[in-house]
């Protein structure tokens, strides 16, 4: 039985073959006003002992959230199902271009050849040099 059946807190999502985890328009369209109303609901309850409940209407009525903040409301809720769903949800991933610019970025941070913490000291020097360069004298 689910959990959410054992507390007594209403059905559990086993066996609902209409639960989704991801959806084709995003939430979007005519059910934009349910997805919003649905998704309002699980702020509200978000630290409550109704979090479950709001999480699991949501998972009925449009799958598990892509939002970052709402999948956090949803593995907060303590109901495994529900935490299950909430980690099988499809996110929205960057753009191949913006990955890939982003690991040349690192990958040229990490490959720096100065030693550990002389360009931070070089710049502090810097700002010295242009706000009062007596100390040199």
């Amino acid at each position: 039985m689910a959990a959410g059946a054992q507390a007594g807190r209403g059905p559990g999502l086993r066996g609902v073959p209409h639960v989704r985890t991801d959806r084709p328009d995003g939430g979007h369209g005519a059910q934009a006003s349910a997805g919003s109303r649905l998704a309002d609901a699980v702020r509200a309850a978000h630290g409550t002992p109704a979090l479950a409940d709001a999480c699991r209407a949501h998972l009925v009525e449009l799958g598990a959230p892509r939002e970052p903040a709402l999948l956090g409301a949803f593995l907060d809720s303590g109901d495994r199902e529900i935490q299950l769903a909430a980690q099988s949800a499809k996110l929205r991933l960057p753009s191949p271009e913006v990955c890939e610019a982003s690991f040349a970025m690192g990958e040229e941070f990490l490959t720096d050849q100065a030693d550990l913490g002389q360009l931070e000291f070089d710049a502090l020097l810097r700002k010295v040099d242009a706000s009062d360069a007596s100390y040199k004298n």
